[in-house]
C-alpha cells in the first residue's frame, strides 16, 4: 500500500489507519489506459447480469476480434447481428458501438481518464448511452482504481 494512502487515512480517519497497519490489504491495480475500452465494453456487457453469464458473453465477444485485442474501429466494423450473436440484447450493442464511435470522434479520450477527478470520470462516461453513474463508479474502482 502506498505511503501517499496510508498518510492519508492517518489523518482523515485514525481507526481505518490503524486497521491498515494491522493487516496486510492487497494493492489497488490500476488498469493500462489501452485497456480502458475493453473494460468499458465489459462493463456495459455485465449490467444486470450474473457473473457467469457476462463472462461467457465477454468471452464471445473477445473472440470477434484478432488477438482478442478489442477496439473501437473493430466493433464498427461489426455488424449489429455479428455482435448481437454473442448474446448481447440489442440495446448492449448499441451502447457499445455508441461508446466505440464517441471514442474514434474523441467526444472521450479515454487516455485522459486517469487525470480527471471522479466527477469528471463519471461525467465523461455518462454521455454514453447506456452508461450511468453505476457503470462509471465500477469502472472508477476496477480500471482506475479508486
Amino acid at each position: 500500500m502506498s505511503n501517499k494512502f496510508l498518510v492519508h487515512f492517518q489523518t482523515v480517519d485514525p481507526l481505518l489507519y490503524s486497521l491498515f497497519n494491522k493487516y496486510s490489504l492487497p494493492e489497488i491495480k490500476q488498469e493500462n489506459p489501452k485497456k480502458y475500452f475493453s473494460q468499458l465494453c465489459g462493463e456495459i456487457i455485465g449490467q444486470q447480469l450474473s457473473g457467469k453469464v457476462a463472462d461467457v458473453i465477454c468471452a464471445r465477444f473477445e473472440m470477434l476480434f484478432p488477438g482478442k485485442r478489442v477496439t473501437p474501429v473493430g466493433v464498427l466494423n461489426l455488424s449489429e447481428e455479428k455482435l448481437r450473436l454473442t448474446g448481447m440484447s440489442w440495446s448492449k450493442v448499441s451502447f457499445i458501438r455508441d461508446l466505440a464511435q464517441q471514442i474514434l470522434t474523441k467526444s472521450i479520450q479515454l487516455d485522459q481518464l486517469a487525470r480527471l477527478s471522479d466527477m469528471e470520470v463519471i461525467a465523461t462516461l455518462t454521455k454514453v448511452k447506456g452508461i450511468g453513474p453505476w457503470t462509471a463508479d465500477m469502472f472508477l474502482m476496477f480500471t482506475l482504481g479508486r
